[in-house]
């Protein structure tokens, strides 16, 4: 009987493995997405370098992946777009 257990284990993974594996795909994922959000946002900041809302979004998704350094970064540059902007101004 644990020679069958044995064999059957080595072909069939435990619930365990697979859920990390899973973990694992759907977090490479997210942070691919952040990535690319990242990439995006940067790219409509050079575009349109007058609208603060692309620093906003751009600073908020650094702060909330606990990049405040570069959070603080786009917060500054917003200001040097505009100074009297309220958000990046309580922001930095």
């Amino acid at each position: 009987m644990a020679d069958s257990e044995t064999a059957l284990r080595a072909v069939i993974p435990d619930s365990r493995s697979i859920l990390r594996r899973g973990s694992t795909r759907i977090y490479a994922g997210i942070a691919a997405q952040i990535g690319r959000c990242r990439s995006h946002l940067s790219e409509m900041i050079a575009l349109f370098p007058k609208n603060l809302s692309y620093y906003h979004a751009l600073a908020t998704l650094h702060e909330q992946e606990n990049r405040l350094d570069e959070a603080s970064r786009v917060c500054r540059e917003a200001l040097s777009v505009n100074p009297k902007d309220v958000s990046a101004r309580e922001n930095w």
